[in-house]
């Protein structure tokens, strides 16, 4: 049974259906040669220097160590990430060996496959909003979109988490339409892989399945409601549950996902904190610059220029860092850290304020702690996505009920970001929404200036 306002997903003949369907197979094949030809020409897959903690967690599976990082301390076993990206590269290094560039090459060929599936999704979901047209322009600009391009040749989350929340929002409008336990079950796969791969995913699946509660209420009542949500969140547990098992066991406490939490909160929050993981950097003189068309080289630059930020990290203070040394666990390690960053803000509430500003308009706008988010490339795509996906939110008009899973996914995705700790990076599942609200408003003025010319008299 559909619910009243959204669009039937076939609206056309069949000759009209199948050349759509041409057409969105030939957006994911530009999409797959874009980022191919990205790894490819940056010889991304030559280096570990994008894995940070996933290539350390890695190696140690690989060499029988267990999943452990050295968290200011020995290495001992750990739940400092999440478990689905160093697991994925600890399978691709037991197959091709450890930082091996056939290992890497294939991680980030994963990993373009989890943007196609962005590519697929978004196109989806903007289809449902307003037809075809919206459809196509949305997966189209999300195939060539430059930081979906390039997000897969570095060895981070960043690529799956966009593909299982773009999944989690597109179940979400076909569970709107059909409660059938199937749909709600596949809800659930959606977000017990997005909380396997980064655990802030369990906001918008949260905020999805409130909104599905809404829409259910009117017809099925509160017990209809009810199974609904016991359904979804079964799956989730069920799905998370050996990781959280495996967290108990090392930890001795429940951890569901990730124990980090009071660590990255010092890190956005703490006294000299920038609002990211870096400090702020002072001016210096770069580097000469690469040729316009040597794109291996600009990528290698803007690595040097990474590798020159300084963490947060090194402004601990040394009888801190030599207690946490000290301490035989990681998760004692969190704990003092949790210690720490209490007892401060307790002290400073308005600075925490101060650093939820500055975050909230390092998300709307750059992070000028991280280098990459000055490249001009970045800089110029991000800015007109924004304003096309601002368009979209004007013109939608009486159709903006429709886009409220939309708004939930980019609030599930923001409020972290400006409450905790951000980055560059943290941002881009969003924007892949901002290309479907770009992608509405386009066909919609597309639509009005047809009209208008269309009723112009002749003369």
């Amino acid at each position: 049974m559909r619910v009243i306002g959204f669009p039937s997903f076939r609206q056309h003949g069949a000759p009209a259906a199948r050349t759509r369907d041409w057409i969105a197979i030939g957006v994911l094949g530009l999409a797959a040669v874009l980022r191919l030809a990205a790894i490819f020409g940056l010889r991304s897959y030559l280096t570990t220097e994008t894995a940070y903690e996933h290539h350390v967690i890695a190696t140690n599976l690989i060499m029988g160590r267990g999943f452990s990082f050295p968290f200011f301390g020995p290495a001992v076993p750990n739940s400092q990430q999440a478990p689905f990206v160093p697991l994925l590269l600890a399978a691709c290094y037991a197959m091709f060996g450890v930082g091996r560039p056939l290992a890497l090459l294939l991680f980030q060929v994963i990993a373009t496959a989890a943007s196609l599936v962005t590519v697929y999704g978004v196109s989806e979901i903007a289809r449902r909003i307003g037809g075809d047209r919206p459809g196509l322009l949305a997966g189209f600009g999300c195939a060539v979109y430059p930081p979906f391009v390039i997000s897969v040749t570095h060895i981070q989350a960043v690529p799956f988490v966009t593909a299982w929340l773009v999944l989690m929002v597109l179940w979400g409008f076909r569970t709107a339409e059909d409660f059938r336990p199937r749909n709600l079950v596949i809800l659930g796969v959606w977000a017990a892989l997005g909380a396997l791969t980064d655990p802030i995913l369990l906001l918008p699946a949260a905020l999805t399945l409130g909104y599905l509660g809404i829409v259910l209420k009117p017809r099925a009542g509160w017990s209809g409601v009810a199974r609904c949500v016991g359904l979804m969140v079964s799956v989730v547990m069920l799905a998370t549950m050996p990781w959280t098992i495996r967290n108990w066991v090392v930890h001795q406490r429940l951890v569901p996902i990730k124990d980090s939490f009071w660590y990255v909160l010092w890190q956005g929050n703490g006294p000299e904190a920038s609002g990211t993981d870096k400090l702020m950097h002072p001016q210096r003189e770069s580097d000469p610059q690469p040729s316009v068309m040597d794109l291996a080289g600009r990528h290698r630059m803007l690595l040097r220029e990474r590798r020159r930020s300084v963490s947060v990290d090194s402004v601990l203070p040394a009888e801190f860092r030599a207690r946490l040394a000290q301490l035989p666990t990681e998760i004692e390690r969190m704990d003092a850290f949790g210690v720490l960053i209490r007892d401060f803000l307790r002290e400073n509430p308005g600075h925490y304020l101060r650093m939820c500003w500055r975050r909230l308009n390092y998300f709307i706008a750059f992070d000028p702690t991280n280098p990459k988010s000055s490249h001009p490339l970045y800089r110029l795509s991000y800015l007109a996505t924004a304003a096309l996906g601002l368009v979209g939110v004007v013109v939608a008009g009486s159709d903006r009920r429709l886009l409220t899973l939309i708004y939930g996914g980019i609030a599930g995705i923001a409020l972290p970001s400006i409450l905790i700790i951000t980055s560059a990076r943290f941002r881009l599942p969003a924007e892949a929404f901002l290309i479907v609200l770009g992608a509405v408003g386009v066909a919609r003025l597309m639509s009005a200036l047809n009209h208008r010319v269309g009723m112009r008299p002749a003369g």
